[in-house]
């Protein structure tokens, strides 16, 4: 469509929101233009100034985030899933207003959070960061094809503190205990993310809307229950309508008002729009204006809108037990045997590599390992639980990449570092040569871990002709990047 026929669908799909609105012409630009792309740094990995400076050796400019420092944007027409830092691990992409909700919530190490609704997986990711690997992190959502992306973002991103289940939400058991703050972005009508998907233009309905809202509700008063007195529940949505945002909030807080609160946003340097408190001749809750609107026009982000919930009573709770993990899951009897062999074959520091995790085993597959205060829930059972360390059903066990590169910094030996014009040859899974002064990072062994600028890409075959030359076979997984030039999902 053309430049005025979009003009012409926005002042149709939107304007009933034009009284809410401070600056109509503004916003209508703002929802016709490109969404900027967003990185945020993983620092359990790497550092923000480390990150800064790879972007410029690959020529992209990118900026720093005035309100989120450790975030970056970046010039369009970037593929930033293409970069091998992206593929290392060093960052992931996501949209820059979705980032709110997870500085709102603020979770800490050791704490139990829940994300209700966690599919694509990156708040998750966020939230695992924050936490700095430690604690429990449950990701949950109904849709099982939706929760698949999260596994390949846990072991690129070396996440080792998150279950994942699929349930209702609304209906979550609640014996898989109470958490100490619970992440509820619900599934809505998504008229905020209509600068990366016009088509939402053709979709916009307020009555499409008010029937999302009997389900938001549900999840948000489930969030509630299973959220400890004292804890926090911030809700979120990712659409401009009331009848989702406001008016779910309005609702709980008649009825549930004696257990839970509104609570005011931090100072934060964004600009934002108050929650409103009128709408359609409707009086809402006064405590909604500390809710937040974020109109793409503000900060030149999709749209959003995010409450902060405070669960009344007091936040002491007793010292946390770590519970044995529910079947078909088992701690690894033979761990110690399994460690001993790896940190023999790469010369790692046994005690000091190994110290801070548990190791799980499910059925004949292979290892997982967990961070050691993981607390996973008995109901429902974790379809998973950290992060897939290695397969065990082979005459040589085989690390995981996503291990490779979580275990880079420590690995002294049967390593070989790779020079840029060999990396799209190992990304793309290919065998390629290696140069003499390659050979001599190597050792002993076959199977060796790869690296790039002392940062883990994962595991290669070490081949050695009767020649004398040496090869390297990628042992890059298939799916990791089978289509890099397309982003992904990025709320």
């Amino acid at each position: 469509m053309n430049a005025n026929e979009q003009k012409s669908l926005l002042e149709k799909a939107f304007a009933r929101y034009r009284e809410l609105i401070d600056h109509w012409p503004a916003f209508l630009e703002s929802c016709a233009a490109p969404l900027p792309l967003c990185a945020w740094t993983n620092v359990l990995r790497t550092t923000p100034e480390t990150l800064l400076n790879i972007f410029s050796e690959e020529g992209i400019a990118a900026q720093r985030l005035g309100w989120y420092p450790a975030a970056f944007r970046l010039p369009q027409g970037v593929k930033a899933g293409r970069l091998w830092a992206y593929l290392a691990g060093l960052y992931h992409i996501q949209e820059e207003i979705a980032l709110l909700p997870v500085l709102l919530l603020n979770p800490a190490p050791g704490q139990r959070i829940l994300d209700l609704c966690a599919a694509p997986g990156n708040k998750t990711a966020l939230m695992s960061v924050h936490m700095q690997n430690r604690g429990t992190l449950v990701a949950n959502d109904r849709n099982f094809r939706r929760m698949r992306a999260i596994r390949h973002t846990i072991e690129r991103l070396g996440l080792l503190n998150i279950s994942t289940t699929h349930y209702d939400g609304a209906t979550y058991p609640k014996l898989s205990g109470q958490f100490d703050g619970v992440l509820v972005d619900v599934p809505c009508s998504c008229e905020g993310t209509v600068r990366k998907n016009p088509e939402i233009l053709f979709k916009v309905n307020p009555d499409f809307c008010s029937r999302n809202a009997q389900l938001q509700k549900n999840l948000l008063k489930r969030a509630i229950q299973l959220c400890k007195p004292g804890g926090k529940i911030v809700y979120s949505t990712c659409t401009f309508a009331p009848e989702e945002n406001e008016q779910v909030v309005h609702e709980i807080l008649q009825e549930m008002g004696e257990q839970v609160c509104v609570e005011p946003p931090p100072a934060l340097p964004l600009r934002f729009s108050p929650g409103i408190t009128r709408w359609q001749g409707q009086q809402l809750d006064p405590a909604l204006a500390q809710t937040l609107r974020i109109w793409p026009h503000q900060n030149d982000t999709g749209g959003f809108y995010v409450a902060i919930l405070r669960k009344k009573g007091s936040s002491e709770t007793e010292p946390p037990e770590y519970p044995s993990v529910p079947p078909p899951w088992q701690e690894e009897p033979e761990a110690e045997r399994w460690t001993k062999q790896l940190a023999e074959r790469y010369g790692l520091n046994h005690e000091e590599t190994f110290r801070e995790y548990r190791i799980l085993r499910r059925g004949k597959e292979g290892l997982y390992l967990v961070a050691y205060d993981h607390q996973p829930p008995q109901l429902p059972i974790p379809d998973s639980i950290g992060m897939f360390f290695l397969r065990t059903q082979m005459v040589v066990p085989k690390l995981s990449t996503g291990a490779a590169m979580l275990f880079a910094p420590h690995i002294s030996r049967n390593r070989i570092g790779l020079k840029k014009s060999q990396l799209d040859a190992y990304f793309r899974r290919e065998t390629f040569p290696l140069s003499p002064e390659q050979w001599l990072e190597n050792t002993t062994s076959q199977q060796v871990l790869v690296t790039y600028q002392s940062f883990g890409l994962g595991i290669g075959q070490y081949r050695k002709a009767a020649a004398g030359n040496v090869s390297l076979q990628s042992l890059f997984p298939k799916g990791w990047s089978p289509d890099r030039d397309k982003l992904p999902n990025l709320e």
